[in-house]
């Protein structure tokens, strides 16, 4: 999650913004209404917004909250109780700023109104050293003693500051360990709302804390209920991902739809019978929610993100939601069958085109073999040196490191064939002419 403190905002940023939001809220409504013959099953909505403490952006925040309460609409605040001062990606020490008077007021107003539910998210939310190829992460690889004394202590903070139980927790990055979830679960949590992106902690079935991911961001909402009204689950969450920066009135360069677009979407949700918004404790809290789903969960999106995005919309690869057990049971083993046959075809494609043209360039103009290889090594190294920056495989890593990998197979390929056919053909030139 990159943070952006950017409050500038503009009219060439803010139009466009309202547009994309009028048409996401008009295709909602529209596909709703034609899906439901199809699949009448109520999908539930659950919102979740991260990253507030201290330091974030008091007046949009309470401009956000007015319209969930307008709405009523319930919303997960993921709190930071001490953030760092600087720099969230900055693993140097640096002052701590606890929750404020006034943003615990802010909270506190919506809590007892029934609309905002808090949960921890992180202790300062800062990241530790990364090694190489490692995530962002404020706990992960932490002793048992040092993340006991951060949960627990920024747990009760928020309870005495905000006079309410604390019961979920959100990991910054998404990134925890086993040790992580034990310590959560000897501290009474109820469970944990992180991701599928590679990042969501070791799994482990020892565990009887509950799992609430979120499972799509604001700008892929509209795909993630058109995915959701097409399964055959009985059982359809969505959980979205709220941060400042998906607003015109925070970053209008990243943003996704200003705030009135927004509550109009959510206004939208009035009086229909298909959709409704949940809190996340509550559906957290039902029996199938357990490690074992969130487990399958993962093994399924992380092997559906290796995959390009319209094949996956070909052979109805559905995401964007919390897929139930039944469909994961038949939908899991067809990923990864049309992950292994694209990593096949990717490779041979390539490797075929390399070995083919490489065997006619190579053998005309040899020394075009040190240039091609060099720079086919050199594309390799900067893709996974880019992969293990972010420290995140998707289809576009994947696709590149196959496709480089397959030239450069076929390269070297070309040019031992090239030396077996010259060796061959140095070794049969003179009987040939002495027959001649």
């Amino acid at each position: 999650m990159r943070f952006r403190n950017s409050t500038a905002v503009n009219a060439k940023g803010r139009a466009p913004a309202v547009l994309r939001a009028g048409l996401l809220a008009a295709l909602w409504l529209g596909s709703a209404s034609a899906g439901l013959a199809q699949h009448p099953a109520e999908v539930e909505v659950v919102f979740r917004y991260d990253r507030y403490s201290s330091l974030s952006f008091t007046g949009f925040e309470t401009r956000l909250f007015r319209i969930f309460e307008t709405a009523r609409i319930p919303l997960t605040i993921g709190i930071v109780p001490f953030a760092v001062k600087d720099d969230f990606f900055n693993a140097a020490p640096q002052t701590t700023v606890p929750l404020s008077g006034e943003k615990a007021a802010l909270l506190k107003e919506g809590i007892e109104a029934g609309i905002l539910e808090p949960a921890l998210h992180g202790y300062s939310h800062q990241t530790r050293p990364r090694s190489l190829g490692g995530r962002y992460t404020e706990f992960r690889g932490l002793s048992r003693d040092e993340q006991t004394r951060r949960i627990r202590e920024g747990k009760e903070f928020l309870e005495r500051l905000l006079n309410h139980e604390v019961r979920i927790f959100v990991p910054p990055w998404n990134v925890v360990d086993a040790t992580t979830y034990a310590v959560l679960e000897s501290l009474g949590f109820l469970g944990v709302s992180s991701g599928f992106d590679g990042g969501g902690g070791i799994v482990t079935d020892k565990t009887s804390l509950k799992f609430l991911p979120a499972t799509t961001d604001l700008a892929g909402f509209y795909e993630a209920l058109r995915s959701a009204r097409r399964s055959p689950c009985a059982s359809k969450v969505i959980v979205v991902l709220l941060h400042d920066y998906d607003f015109s009135e925070v970053d209008a360069k990243r943003d996704v739809m200003s705030l009135s677009a927004f509550s109009d979407l959510l206004t939208s949700f009035g009086g229909r019978s298909d959709v409704r918004a949940a809190g996340m404790a509550e559906v957290m809290n039902r029996p199938e929610h357990d490690v074992s789903l969130f487990a399958d969960n993962k093994r399924y999106l992380i092997t559906q993100n290796l995959i390009y995005p319209w094949l996956c919309d070909v052979f109805n690869l559905n995401s964007g939601f919390y897929l139930c057990e039944s469909y994961l049971a038949g939908v899991g083993p067809k990923a990864s069958w049309l992950l292994f046959a694209y990593i096949a075809a990717v490779l041979v494609a390539c490797f075929a085109a390399a070995f083919k043209i490489g065997r006619w360039l190579f053998e005309r103009w040899p020394w075009l073999f040190a240039v091609a290889s060099s720079v086919t090594i050199g594309v390799l190294v900067f893709l996974a040196y880019d992969i293990q920056r972010d420290a995140d495989m998707s289809y576009k890593g994947m696709t590149g490191l196959l496709m480089f990998f397959g030239f450069l197979s076929g390269e070297v390929l070309a040019v031992v064939f090239n030396w077996l056919a010259r060796k061959r053909k140095f070794r049969q030139g003179p009987v040939e002419d002495w027959i001649a």
